[in-house]
């Protein structure tokens, strides 16, 4: 699944069930929805590393032309005050991508810990209920 259908499915998952509470699912439904939601979690993992790995690459990129630019300007008798903007030194280009390459990671990043803790959630309610079932038949 390429990473923007996975981001789709999973922001269609979760708008559908954002609609409802808890309370209006069985066990069933929430087992299945923590699975699905878990499995996602597992394929994010990946894009969350190589979005990480393209960031540090485009930071890298944009760092050394950036230097390389302020040495052209000392070389010229300017100073780093004389070039405050990137488009004035030619770094516009590179400074959009380093911005694109961050958005994106924390974008996969922010998902994927986001949908961790929905997992967490799913579950802490599965074990509620479960825990309630057991006091209405045992006593507690």
């Amino acid at each position: 699944m390429r990473a923007e259908e996975l981001l789709r499915e999973i922001w269609k998952i979760i708008t559908e069930y954002n609609k409802h509470t808890l309370d209006e699912f069985g066990d069933d439904t929430l087992s299945r929805l923590a699975y699905k939601l878990a499995g996602y979690k597992a394929t994010l993992g990946p894009l969350v590393a190589e979005t990480s790995r393209e960031l540090v690459v485009a930071r890298h990129v944009f760092q050394e032309e950036k230097a390389k630019r302020y040495k052209e300007l000392r070389d010229e008798g300017l100073s780093q005050g004389d070039s405050s903007d990137m488009k004035r030194i030619g770094l516009l280009p590179q400074a959009e991508d380093h911005a694109e390459a961050e958005s994106l990671h924390d974008k996969y990043n922010k998902l994927y810990y986001d949908i961790g803790e929905i997992v967490d959630v799913l579950k802490s309610e599965l074990i509620r209920r479960q825990s309630e079932r057991k006091e209405s038949r045992y006593g507690g």
